[in-house]
């Protein structure tokens, strides 16, 4: 395969794991919309640990409408299904602060795409509340489709021309650096429940997990909050461009 027909290919396998299958149609659920500004909490805790951070969120409902987590966060499984497991979270690095976040990623700038693939949704109803608790393993690894493809996109301009550097293109595109963090930011993107949106379960064996038509991620809020580490700990990051 040429060498820009690789390069489209790797990014349009990394951005598959922004959104689910589409599978069977299941039923559709009616959420409750409510005028009244949204009664939110945001709770959460990180925990390091030698192998690994610990994270676990909560977010109680105390309005009269439902509100959505975007935060369902599709990879795929070795026969190739949609699975949303609690661990799947963008992660990346921001000077000495790893960012853990379950949110519809913007678009970067100069990267063309046909199609962008947002998570799917958790229904948080009203008067009710929802925990996530997931793990991320020690050293941490970049985990951005969005910034790897703006990376491998800036990689393959660079190179054109180059056949020393096509030649070691594989093993550059793979490339990370170690980098030391001692702060954790967690963000979990919620949005209020529009009347013109519709809900249905992604399958009948994820009847809590719903994709929503159309996407609330032109509106999604955050919740961000930021945990100072006891010592300093390792990240790989992705090899950023200049590579040399």
């Amino acid at each position: 395969m040429p060498v820009a027909g690789r390069i489209i290919a790797s990014l349009a396998a990394a951005l598959l794991v922004l959104g689910g299958c589409r599978g069977a149609s299941t039923k559709e659920i009616t959420p409750i919309v409510s005028n009244a500004p949204l009664k939110l909490t945001f709770t959460a805790d990180v925990k390091a640990t030698a192998t690994e951070l610990t994270v676990e969120y909560t977010v109680k409902n105390d309005g009269d409408g439902d509100v959505l987590l975007i935060n369902r966060i599709a990879t795929t499984d070795v026969d190739d299904y949609a699975v949303y497991l609690p661990g799947s979270v963008y992660v990346d690095l921001d000077g000495d602060t790893l960012r853990l976040a379950k949110m519809a990623l913007a678009l970067p700038s100069g990267v063309n795409l046909n199609k962008r693939y947002v998570p799917e949704v958790t229904r948080v109803s009203a008067k009710q509340s929802f925990t996530e608790r997931f793990a991320v393993p020690l050293p941490a690894r970049a985990r951005n489709p969005m910034l790897k493809a703006s990376i491998d996109q800036k990689f393959y301009m660079s190179i054109k021309g180059d056949a020393e550097a096509v030649a070691r293109m594989g093993k550059d595109l793979l490339a990370r650096e170690k980098k030391p963090f001692s702060k954790v930011k967690l963000v979990i993107a919620y949005a209020p429940v529009k009347p013109e949106y519709h809900l249905e379960p992604v399958s009948d064996a994820d009847p809590d997990i719903f994709r929503v038509w159309p996407h609330p991620d032109q509106d999604q809020m955050l919740f961000e909050k930021t945990f100072d580490l006891p010592g300093s700990h390792e990240a790989l990051d992705y090899k950023r461009y200049p590579w040399q």
